[in-house]
């Protein structure tokens, strides 16, 4: 019960995360909106994501 717990934290925490970034892209202010989503871009989505699903070559 005690990890069920700590993940229904991390989720709400991450979802809080998630609104925090909607209410940036909201206020629309175009050098900010540039600039964030660039970062989750190549710094989050693509690292984490599409690069963890691609073969390394050795």
């Amino acid at each position: 019960h005690k990890n069920r717990g700590k993940l229904s934290d991390l989720v709400a925490e991450h979802l809080d995360h998630l609104h925090y970034l909607n209410d940036i892209l909201i206020i629309n202010c175009e050098f900010l909106n540039d600039v964030l989503t660039d970062h989750l871009l190549n710094r989050l989505f693509l690292p984490l994501y599409v690069y963890s699903l691609v073969t390394q070559e050795q």
